[in-house]
């Protein structure tokens, strides 16, 4: 609740209240009070007025000219080294910032300033400090220069060295000054941009006390701003995901979603997930709106799964989750769960034989994650090549085996059936499940089955299965069984020697 509302809520109490009653609550607030804050209270009866409008104007003039002497170097910070700061991780890498001339001083009252500002509603005057903050760029003397080849830091950066200030409150009443005194999507991005992190913006304008309906009017825009973004960034997905968890209007979400949700997929799987998305033939045809290389696309179609009924349209959900993250678990998945797995035997090669990318799989880190690319675009997967019973890709072309993986799914499919509850068996399925990243929540996505069963017992099952519908040439098997045999001793001889 900001100044004024409270204000006019004291009133409408006071207005209840007899000049005794009033009188009486005074004296008894009073013996409330510990003696540190007796002096003060005894201070405050003299009523000495508040900084009135004229006042607090006055005060944001001179913290805007303070403002404009450091934007133009006239005031600097200086630094050197600091011999006894060992934290290497820290930013500033072993070297202190020196105030001479009590830049931090001018940031805290600029910081008061605003804060008021925002209290009494003056959001225009309020913007224009978190305006000038945002942009200023403080000078830096000495050896940071030299270290960082800069001359200058952000506010940002300098806002963890400055004890006095709360940089929680300093982002609330920034947001709430920019929301209020500016408006637009495009200058709340800007000033969200200008903090070094800004994690969740909407929850701040919530914590700054922004009305329900000014939040609800804002938030459509904002997504909107955040959706039609050339450069769309990591930390705009962030801020997206975020601004969806917060519309109430349920229509407002699905009419964002149905015009932004091709582009912008991680709007659809939210819609899924939260059970608001129902209609499952749009969410289908939505689903072939969406690059197909996206491997969030996988994960929508398994919700379109989870929510259908019909049997076939599961099944076409499964074979689309293998095309957009093509892996061991999403084949197995397909392999076995479908009644007549031949049916979808040609689109599978076809997937299979898609040309690889050159894009180093190191970059999808940087990417949001609703564009992370399917990682078999890249290099394939041997495991894969394994489960789809290509085995003649493991054989040189002089006919000796080269595994390329481990050997422990080879050793599973060879060994005969027996006990496998031996220690080494053991091992050898946990090697072989960590080689394809199985784990059955991941296998029954989009079946709607739940099982007791350990991940473990659920692997094992499966490779039976898929074991039971392949078959491998004699011979092919025999030059397997013996190479591993060979290069086991080998390597048993090389350690004991």
């Amino acid at each position: 609740m900001n100044l004024i509302h409270f204000i006019d809520a004291v009133k409408e109490k006071l207005d209840t209240m007899s000049e005794q009653d009033k009188s009486d609550f005074i004296v008894k607030y009073a013996e409330t009070l510990p003696e540190s804050k007796r002096e003060e209270f005894l201070a405050s009866l003299s009523f000495r007025e508040m900084k009135g409008k004229d006042e607090i104007s006055q005060m944001k003039n001179d913290v805007l000219h303070a403002l404009v002497e450091i934007h133009n170097g006239k005031l600097s910070l200086d630094s050197e080294w600091d011999e006894y700061d060992y934290d290497y991780d820290d930013d500033t890498d072993g070297i202190s910032l020196l105030d001479p001339d009590g830049i931090g001083g001018i940031l805290h009252q600029a910081a008061v300033c605003l804060h008021m500002l925002n209290d009494r509603m003056m959001y225009q005057d309020a913007y224009e400090i978190a305006y000038a903050l945002s942009k200023l760029e403080i000078p830096v003397k000495g050896v940071y220069t030299e270290e960082f080849e800069s001359d200058s830091l952000s506010v940002s950066e300098v806002l963890d060295d400055l004890d006095n200030i709360d940089k929680q409150q300093w982002k609330c009443d920034s947001l709430s000054a920019v929301f209020y005194g500016e408006g637009s999507p495009a200058c709340f991005y800007l000033m969200c941009e200008s903090f070094d992190y800004m994690g969740c913006p909407v929850r701040f304008l919530v914590e700054a006390g922004i009305e329900v309906k000014d939040l609800q009017d804002f938030l459509p825009q904002w997504i909107e701003y955040l959706c039609t973004r050339i450069a769309f960034s990591s930390s705009d997905e962030n801020w997206l995901k975020e601004a969806l968890t917060y519309i109430t209007d349920q229509n407002v979400l699905l009419s964002l979603t149905e015009m932004y949700g091709a582009v912008h997929p991680c709007m659809l799987e939210y819609c899924l997930q939260q059970n608001i998305w129902k209609d499952v033939e749009r969410a289908w045809k939505l689903l072939h709106e969406i690059d197909s290389r996206y491997m969030i696309r996988s994960r929508i179609a398994l919700l379109i799964a989870d929510k259908t009924e019909d049997r076939r349209l599961k099944e076409k959900c499964y074979l689309e989750a293998f095309r957009s993250d093509t892996d061991e678990v999403s084949y197995l998945r397909l392999r076995i769960m479908t009644e007549n797995f031949d049916l979808y035997q040609q689109q599978v090669q076809e997937i299979l034989a898609l040309e690889k990318t050159e894009t180093d799989p190191q970059m999808t880190s940087v990417l949001p994650e609703e564009r992370r690319v399917n990682y078999y675009l890249y290099d394939g997967s041997d495991e894969l090549h394994f489960f789809t019973c290509d085995f003649s890709y493991f054989f040189d072309l002089d006919g000796s085996f080269n595994s390329h993986c481990n050997d422990d799914l080879f050793l599973l499919y060879l060994y005969q059936e027996g006990d496998r509850n031996g220690s080494g068996m053991k091992y050898m399925i946990r090697e072989a499940m960590l080689d394809t990243g199985f784990n059955k929540e991941e296998f029954y996505a989009g079946t709607g089955i739940e099982t007791e069963e350990t991940d473990q017992e659920v692997f094992v099952s499966l490779f039976d299965r898929w074991k039971g519908t392949v078959s491998m040439d004699y011979v092919m098997e025999m030059t397997i069984l013996n190479d591993i045999t060979e290069r086991w001793q080998n390597n048993i001889h090389g350690i004991l020697c």
